[in-house]
C-alpha cells in the first residue's frame, strides 16, 4: 500500500501533458492511400476531430482524451469505413484501414476492437474503469501491482502533480504506470510517473453515491461516503463534474479524508477546448490534518489537420494544520506539428514555490517510417537541480507490420531526487505481443545507474480480458541493485502478482469474483491474498453493486506484510 499513501500525500512536483493519441495507416490497392479523411468522434469528445492521410499513407491524431471512438476513413470514390478504437492515457492507440474502390460510395462499420504494442514508446501498465471496480486493493491501490522497483515517481492526476485529491475512489477512471522510456515531455525529477485521469462529465447525466464500510482495531464500524455527479451544461459545448467525500475508514490505512471537487470541459468553436477544475481536500493526519486545494486549467487547440497544442497551468498550495504551508505554481506546454512522416513537438515547463524556481525546454522527433517508430527528444533544465541537458531517444520495430509484435529499445537521463548531482541513466530492451483481440503481454529488462548506486530489473506484464466477462494478469519484477549505505534491500528481490476474476450472469444480476495472489521475497518469502466479490443488480436507469473486498485474507504476520484489511461497499449508479 506504500503507492496508495504516496498518491494521496506525495508532494507537488510539476504540472505536466498526459493525453492520449492515435494512429494508423491506409492502403488501397496494396498501396499507401495519401489524402483520406480521418475522422474521430467519441463520448469523450464534445466536438470530432480529422485530419488526413500523409505520402505514407499515415496519419496522427494527438492531444485526444482516453475514450472509446469511432473512426472514419473517407476517400471520395471508395468505400468509406468506420473502425472502433480504445484509447488509453498516456498511450498511443491504433487503427489501419483498406479501402476499395466503390463508386456508390457505400459505408461499412466495424465493431471489433484491436490492440497495438508498437506504437506506444513509453513502457507502461494501465489500469482501466472496468478493472480498477473489480480488484481487492481498491483503485489507488491497484496501480501498485504494475512491475517495477517502484522507485522515484510522480503521481500525476488530470495533468498536474497534486496531493491529496484522489482520496476518492469513485473520482478516479484511468490509471497509467510509466515504468521507463518516458518522453522529453515528462518532467526530468524522476524515472517514472503514474498519471491518472478523473472522471468528467458527459451528454448524458449520471449520479452516483457509495459508502465504504471498515472496522477500526475496537470492532467499531467507521464510514467513507462518497457522491459524484456530471452531465451537460449546454449540449457538446459545456459539460460538468462535481464531487464530494467525508468520513473515516481504516483502508488501507486509518484516516480521515474529506474534500470536494469540480470540473467544467467547455468546447469554442471546433477547434479550441478547455477544462478547469478546482479541488479542496483534507487528510486526517494525527493532530495536525494534512490539506490540500488545486485549481488547474488545460487548454487544447487542433488548428488545421496537422498541428496541435496543449497548455497545462495550475496552482497547489499544501499543509500539515498550522505547522507547514506551501504554495506551488506550474506551467507546461507543448506544440506539435505533422511534418510527412515526422511527428515535431516542442514545449516548455516552469514551476514557482518555495523550493527553487525551475524552467525547462524540450524539444523531439517522433519518426515513422517501414516498420520503424524512432524517437530523439532533448530537454534542458534550469533551476532545480542546477543546470541540466537530458538527451532521450527510443525505438519500436513492428515485427509484422500490424502493430502486434514489437521489439524496443530506449536510452535517457532523468534528474534523481536521492542523487541530484547525478543523472539517473536508464537504457531498456523490451518485446511485446498482443493476445487476442483484448489482450498483451511484453518483457522488459531495465538497466539504471545514478552515481554510486545502480539497478538491474526484468520485468514482465500480461493481461488478457475475454468478453468482459473473464480476465486474467500477472505481473513479475526481478530486482538486482547496490547502493552504498543500505544494509537491506529498498526492494523484494523477486515481486510476482497473479489475479484472475470472473463475472457470472444470474438472471439480470451479475456475480463477481476476483482472487489476487502476491509472492515478495525480502529477507523471507510472503504470500498474501487478496479477494474481491461483487454483487450488481440492475433497477431500471440504476445499477446497485454491493462489494467485499480482502486484502491479506491468511494474516501472515510477517513484518514486511501488511495486516489483514477486509471493506465492504455499496454503490447506487445512474
Amino acid at each position: 500500500m506504500r503507492l496508495a499513501a504516496l498518491l494521496v500525500l506525495a508532494f507537488p512536483v510539476f504540472a505536466n501533458i498526459s493525453t492520449s493519441s492515435l494512429t494508423g495507416r491506409v492502403i488501397i490497392g496494396g498501396a499507401p492511400a495519401t489524402g483520406v479523411t480521418i475522422t474521430a468522434t467519441s463520448s469523450a469528445l464534445q466536438q470530432q476531430r480529422a485530419t488526413i492521410t500523409n505520402a505514407s499513407g499515415r496519419y496522427w491524431l494527438g492531444a485526444l482524451p482516453p475514450g472509446t471512438y469511432d473512426v472514419t476513413f473517407s476517400l471520395a470514390g471508395h468505400t468509406t469505413l468506420t473502425r472502433r478504437a480504445v484509447l488509453e492515457l498516456a498511450r498511443v492507440a491504433r487503427a489501419d484501414a483498406t479501402l476499395e474502390p466503390n463508386p456508390d460510395e457505400d459505408s461499412t462499420t466495424s465493431t471489433a476492437t484491436t490492440v497495438s504494442v508498437a506504437d506506444t514508446i513509453a513502457i507502461t501498465s494501465h489500469f482501466d474503469d472496468h478493472m480498477l471496480d473489480r480488484m481487492p486493493q481498491g483503485r489507488i491501490g491497484t496501480a501498485s501491482l504494475a512491475p517495477g522497483a517502484h522507485f522515484n515517481y510522480l503521481p500525476i492526476v488530470d495533468g498536474m502533480a497534486t496531493s491529496g485529491f484522489v482520496t476518492s475512489e469513485e473520482t478516479i477512471e484511468q490509471i497509467t504506470f510509466v515504468r521507463g522510456a518516458p518522453p522529453v515531455e515528462w518532467d526530468t525529477f524522476v524515472g517514472t510517473a503514474i498519471p491518472a485521469r478523473t472522471r468528467s462529465g458527459g451528454e448524458e447525466f449520471f449520479f452516483t453515491l457509495r459508502d465504504t464500510i471498515t472496522s477500526d482495531d475496537n470492532d467499531d464500524l467507521l464510514h467513507f461516503g462518497e457522491a459524484t455527479v456530471g452531465g451537460r451544461v449546454v449540449p457538446q459545448r459545456l459539460w460538468f463534474f462535481a464531487a464530494g467525500w467525508t468520513g473515516e475508514q481504516d483502508y488501507p490505512f486509518r484516516q480521515e479524508p474529506r474534500g470536494m471537487m469540480i470540473k467544467l470541459d467547455a468546447q469554442i468553436g471546433d477547434a479550441h477546448h478547455f477544462d478547469a477544475s478546482y479541488n479542496d481536500t483534507e487528510q486526517g493526519s494525527g493532530i495536525e490534518p494534512f490539506k490540500s486545494d488545486t485549481a488547474s486549467l488545460r487548454y487544447t487547440a487542433a488548428i488545421g489537420p496537422r498541428f496541435t497544442s496543449e497548455v497545462v497551468a495550475g496552482r497547489t498550495t499544501i499543509g500539515l494544520g498550522s505547522l507547514y504551508e506551501a504554495s506551488t505554481e506550474y506551467f507546461s506546454g507543448r506544440a506539435s506539428y505533422s511534418l510527412g512522416d515526422h511527428l515535431l513537438t516542442a514545449g516548455v515547463s516552469a514551476q514557482d514555490s518555495d523550493a527553487p524556481d525551475s524552467r525547462s525546454l524540450f524539444a523531439s522527433d517522433r519518426w515513422s517510417f517501414s516498420r520503424w517508430n524512432v524517437y530523439a527528444g532533448l530537454r534542458y533544465d534550469d533551476g532545480q537541480f542546477d543546470e541540466r541537458l537530458a538527451p532521450r531517444i527510443a525505438l519500436t520495430y513492428d515485427l509484422r507490420g500490424d502493430g502486434r509484435r514489437a521489439l524496443s529499445a530506449s536510452w535517457g537521463e532523468y534528474a534523481s531526487a536521492a542523487q541530484p548531482q547525478f543523472a539517473l541513466r536508464t537504457t531498456t530492451l523490451g518485446y511485446a505481443t498482443a493476445i487476442g483481440n483484448s489482450g498483451a503481454a511484453r518483457i522488459d529488462v531495465l538497466r539504471r545507474e545514478n552515481g554510486d548506486f545502480w539497478m538491474n530489473e526484468l520485468q514482465l506484464d500480461a493481461r488478457y480480458r475475454l468478453f468482459d466477462r473473464f480476465e486474467a494478469g500477472a505481473t513479475y519484477t526481478f530486482v538486482d541493485q547496490y547502493e552504498s549505505g543500505f544494509q537491506q534491500p529498498a526492494y523484494p528481490e523477486h515481486a510476482a502478482h497473479v489475479w484472475a476474476g470472473a463475472e457470472l450472469p444470474i438472471g439480470s444480476h451479475e456475480f463477481g469474483v476476483t482472487l489476487l495472489q502476491h509472492y515478495l521475497e525480502f529477507a523471507d518469502s510472503i504470500y498474501p491474498t487478496d479477494l474481491a466479490l461483487r454483487y450488481s443488480i440492475p433497477f431500471s436507469r440504476l445499477g446497485l453493486m454491493i462489494a467485499a473486498d480482502a486484502t491479506n485474507v491468511l494474516d501472515s504476520d510477517q513484518s514486511y506484510q501488511a495486516p489483514r484489511a477486509v471493506r465492504f461497499w455499496v454503490r447506487v449508479r445512474m
